[in-house]
């Protein structure tokens, strides 16, 4: 018998999904991430993963994954000596994907039932702290070190957030840390027809979370600069013009090639990335 989560709920329920995705990655014949432990702990979970249905979503998952990864390696090679902070970690396993040095502290945030399990799940780690705290309340990053370089990596958390509770994060986080850098994922303005069929399409868990979600979304990279003068946008990524791309079957790889000449297929696919 596994670790049971059947009382995971609307946007902890995520944290499933996507752990599923870089499982089923790891066993593709050419995978994206090779993340085996992601494998592994699903099958250490009590929960039939099968019938969340992600089957599709697969490549999405492991290929926007990789490129928060890279921003977060690229950041660690610059600066051996940085704080990593994972918001809305869920059970990613992103730390032990990239295997940082031992001078590096690596905080995992996310709501207090969640880490419970990451406790249970994730084998200790001196270079490894988990925090747990709703993050848009106040406080939780009183215990976090803040004169040293900084990288903030929120991978899928923006879509649980409205505009104002991405605006209100990014202060804080500029505000207590003396530097560094932040990449997340971000889908653009939602148009009513978009937001319809999230809310009444899919698996009932990922409904559920969607319509419960207060996120609209931005177009303009920039706005972010002009909420707070720290912040200078140093790239606009995206999925569909990744190079992972080529991996695709052909038909999906046409798809994917024509789409991605779309700014909005663009925008509902990228990951943004700042230095403050």
């Amino acid at each position: 018998m596994g670790i049971d989560v059947h009382d995971f709920t609307s946007v902890r329920w995520t944290g499933l999904m996507t752990l599923y995705g870089r499982a089923l990655d790891s066993r593709a014949p050419v995978s994206v991430l090779h993340d085996d432990m992601a494998d592994d702990l699903v099958g250490r979970i009590d929960y039939d993963f099968a019938a969340l249905r992600v089957d599709s979503l697969v490549w999405a998952i492991a290929v926007r994954a990789k490129r928060h990864d890279d921003v977060v390696r690229a950041f660690l090679e610059a600066h051996p000596d940085a704080v990593v902070v994972d918001l809305g970690a869920g059970l990613d396993t992103r730390m032990h994907r990239l295997a940082p040095p031992s001078t590096v502290d690596w905080y995992d945030v996310d709501f207090p039932d969640v880490v419970e399990l990451r406790a249970g799940l994730f084998p200790a780690d001196p270079r490894a702290h988990v925090v747990g705290a709703d993050i848009r309340e106040p406080g939780w990053l009183t215990g976090i070190p803040a004169d040293r370089p900084t990288i903030v990596v929120a991978d899928g958390l923006a879509a649980w957030f409205s505009d104002a509770e991405v605006r209100s994060l990014l202060t804080r986080l500029t505000d207590h840390f003396a530097s560094g850098e932040i990449v997340f994922n971000e889908y653009g303005r939602m148009p009513a027809a978009e937001a319809w069929v999230g809310r009444h399409y899919g698996p009932p868990m990922l409904r559920a979370a969607v319509s419960a979600s207060p996120y609209k979304g931005f177009d303009d990279p920039r706005l972010p600069e002009r909420w707070i003068p720290r912040l200078r946008l140093v790239q606009e990524l995206s999925t569909s013009r990744a190079p992972e791309v080529a991996l695709l079957p052909p038909f999906m790889r046409a798809v994917f090639r024509l789409s991605a000449r779309s700014e909005r297929t663009f925008r509902k696919t990228r990951i943004l990335h700042y230095r403050f």
